[in-house]
């Protein structure tokens, strides 16, 4: 009795003190911080405990109330301003106090795996499991992509406030569309063990998260059962679908499966020049072993029928796990492209397909295998050369090869092997068939000292190459070609510069040559040495200067056979003699948190210029830089790598400068604008002598939450003409994303008006703008649209 009383002052100190503290299990034999039980249930309840009743054995807990189980590690929990709960009176077997039943009052919020219900009252039987909630609100948020996420770990404000936060964290966009039901009560089942079971009168469902929402679906009683799978099926009668407060479509009966949320289509209508009136649908398909699957059914009117998917199975490691040292992620990861089309229209390439049916497939897997071997394979058929371009132009323009090939890749801390097998699967383009070839490589390997360290780097292969003509029946060519380079260096200091002579030879024998056909050996040396100084200095504690001067002479003097005396296989055979003097300068400064300038600048000299360089002493003169200003600004200078991590404005140019014309062989300019979550622009212009001179506009702005806009304008002077233009009206319809485009590609001669009515999940573009500026940001893989490559 006394260790009761001293429990509970405990209790109440804490709670005049509003000190969140944790109610103690009463045992007896001794008070004992553990948690008290519900059937062998553990939970914990923290609050700003009030009073305690013993003769009805409650205690009155008030502010912030947290009441947590977790069932078959599965996390429930009743949270509300106010809650009384009563203990059993007798004990369970395990000697403590169990808890029978909770009501509570103010703010209800019941939390469970995949689903929220908010409520003003509460009342629930824990011993029966079952309960009901007054004046209630059910969300359902579908499979949680990162876990779930509590009011009390994202406290803004104070009630709908704090909740609209909270919630908005827990939704899945990628996962599926939620939805919300709302009842003057809801009956609730199951919530601690078994399958969960909701059942409730004068319903309404919505996947609207304001109130009142715009559009909903009403009924006069509601059914929600959770399967096997964690998923819930709906069971709704006298159902009628409303439009603000006008009901406008009555059902006897409804049944839904929210395992059904992720596959809803996507479906896309529009007309183009190019293929005529056209309706495009995407949707999912079950997963089968863990693979993804997204089927698609094509129709153009120009056109005819069409029809593929894409299979996703494994997860792609993105970048390398430290603990693998030199190894590789331990992943397996493959993918299955596929489409076919009975094309009855004409190419708007010009190009004469054989064969109406057309299509392409395209697989590709990666593995590691034991051993920490990198094992990667892809396959790759086409009906036809034109096939790419005319259904996958973004593919196609990207220059990617058609080809099937076998991968092997094993690196060790200083030497490392691989080993292709390419063949040829579409005969009507140029390809060399490697069958197989077999690469090594040393890197840094350290042999002796004498009088310094000296070092070895070595690259071989030996490899069986086939030939082929493009478009022609010619004979193919076969060579069988062993190459082996070696490289000496003896790295030293002299005062503070770094020198590093060094020793290159190359043997390479071939099966036939050219215009022999008897075996060849090319040999090849060459020498040098490398200059390099490091200097820097501190400025006031605050800023590093380090500034870096290299110069690099190269003289490969001898080589036995001409280039043209040998099969051409790759650029080995264009390596001729040559000698030349590469000078280079760095220059960086950092601040302690940050670098501030990084600017490079490199060109070559050339002493023997009539033989190797046209009769010019000097090659280009090149550029590449980084400088930050301040956080959140880029500037980034030359060179194909250009991103800005929430940037407020860029401006970026490269040029290749040709010091005997004294002109600008290329040069780009770009300016960059973004203020995160409103707009985001980009203005660059690109020239190139006698190729092109090309000024491109990517704009995109955020109107308000609802509305935002995207349009990229392209035009060659060089041509005089438009290259191709494309705006982008989106509207957000809550958890649904409506989307109209019109485009005019003058190059194809092409128009293009589209309409696309979809889910948020299945929506290609941003969500939120706060995701826009990774797609205005002046980098390489957005060249292909505005003309930068």
């Amino acid at each position: 009795m006394i260790r009761r009383i001293l429990v509970l002052w405990m209790l109440a100190l804490g709670g005049g003190l509003h000190f969140p503290v944790q109610v103690f299990a009463l045992k007896k034999g001794g008070a004992e911080k553990a948690k008290l039980d519900l059937w062998e249930m553990p939970f914990s309840l923290r609050s700003r405990v009030r009073e305690f009743r013993f003769r009805s054995k409650s205690v009155l807990l008030v502010g912030d109330v947290q009441l947590r189980f977790r069932p078959n590690q599965a996390e429930i929990s009743f949270c509300a301003q106010n809650m009384v709960a009563w203990f059993a009176k007798t004990s369970s077997k395990s000697g403590s106090l169990p808890l029978k039943k909770i009501y509570a009052e103010g703010g209800i919020l019941v939390e469970a795996p995949r689903l929220a219900i908010r409520g003003e009252k509460l009342f629930y039987h824990l011993g029966r499991d079952r309960g009901v909630i007054e004046k209630a609100r059910l969300y359902y948020f579908g499979p949680s992509g990162r876990g779930r996420s509590t009011i009390f770990s994202n406290r803004y404000g104070e009630g709908g406030d704090v909740y609209t936060r909270w919630s908005a964290r827990l939704f899945s966009s990628k996962k599926g569309t939620p939805f919300y039901v709302e009842a003057r009560r809801i009956h609730l089942q199951g919530l601690l063990r078994g399958r969960r079971k909701f059942w409730a009168r004068e319903v309404t469902l919505t996947t609207c998260e304001f109130s009142p929402p715009h559009y909903l679906v009403g009924a006069s009683s509601m059914e929600v059962v959770q399967t096997a799978s964690g998923d819930y099926q709906i069971y709704l009668s006298g159902v009628r679908l409303q439009l603000l407060d006008s009901p406008f479509f009555y059902l006897p009966w409804f049944y839904w499966d929210t395992f059904w949320n992720p596959f809803i289509p996507r479906v896309k209508l529009g007309s183009s020049s190019k293929f005529g009136f056209f309706s495009l649908i995407k949707f999912r398909l079950p997963r089968v072993l863990g693979a993804r699957t997204e089927v698609y059914l094509d129709h153009y009117q120009k056109k005819g029928l069409g029809g593929g998917g894409r299979i996703r199975y494994g997860k792609r490691q993105r970048r390398l796990d430290k603990s693998f040292g030199t190894g590789f992620p331990k992943e397996t990861f493959g993918e299955l492209d596929f489409y076919a089309i009975y094309d009855k229209g004409v190419d708007s390439s010009g190009f004469v397909y054989p064969r109406p049916f057309r299509y392409w497939v395209r697989w590709l897997h990666r593995q590691t295998l034991p051993g920490d071997i990198r094992w990667s394979a892809e396959y790759q058929r086409f009906s036809d050369a034109g096939v790419q371009l005319e259904y996958n132009e973004r593919q196609a323009k990207e220059g990617r090869d058609v080809e099937s090939y076998v991968y092997f890749q094993k690196h060790f801390s200083r030497v490392g092997w691989t080993l292709l097998a390419k063949y040829r699967q579409n005969d009507y383009l140029k390809e060399i068939e490697e069958l197989p070839r077999v690469r090594w490589y040393i890197f840094s390997l350290p042999l002796f000292d004498f009088p310094a360290r000296i070092y070895l780097d070595g690259e071989g292969e030996g490899g069986y190459f086939r030939l082929f003509a493009a478009n022609t029946k010619a004979p193919s060519q076969d060579v069988l070609r062993l190459n082996q380079s070696l490289e000496l260096s003896v790295p030293f200091s002299l005062w503070d510069l770094q020198v590093r002579p060094f020793l290159y030879g190359r043997a390479t024998a071939y099966s036939e040559g050219a215009k022999e056909k008897e075996a060849q050996l090319q040999t090849m040396m060459g020498a040098g040495v490398t200059l390099y100084l490091h200097f820097w200095r501190i400025f006031g504690g605050k800023v590093k200067h380090i500034f870096t001067p290299e110069v690099t002479y190269k003289n490969y003097f001898h080589r036995s056979l001409s280039p043209t005396s040998l099969i051409a296989v790759d650029e080995l055979e264009q390596f001729d003699r040559r000698a030349l003097i590469e000078m280079a300068l760095r220059n960086q400064i950092y601040f302690p948190e940050r670098k501030l300038l990084d600017i490079y600048i490199r060109t070559s000299y050339f002493p023997l210029a009539k033989r190797d360089n046209l009769g010019r002493d000097f090659g280009l003169v090149e550029l590449e830089g980084v400088v930050y200003p301040w956080r959140g600004f880029v500037l980034r200078l030359w060179g194909d790598h250009f991103l800005w991590k929430k940037s407020d404005l860029g401006v970026a140019f490269d040029f290749l400068w040709n010091v005997y014309t004294a002109r600008l062989e290329r040069w780009n300019v770009g300016l960059q604008l973004v203020d995160v979550g409103r707009m985001g622009m980009q203005i660059s212009y690109r020239f190139q002598e006698r190729i092109s001179s090309i000024l491109s506009l990517a704009l995109q702005a955020k109107l308000n939450r609802k509305w935002w806009f995207r349009a990229v304008y392209q035009y060659d002077f060089r041509q005089g003409r438009l290259l191709q233009q494309t705006y982008t009206v989106h509207r957000k319809l809550h958890r649904w994303i409506l989307s109209v485009s019109f485009a005019r590609d003058e190059g194809e001669g092409n128009t293009t008006f589209s309409v696309n009515f979809s889910p948020a999940f299945l929506f290609k573009g941003a969500k939120s703008f706060g995701g826009y500026e990774r797609d205005v940001v002046y980098r390489r893989s957005y060249s292909t649209l505005v003309g930068l490559e």
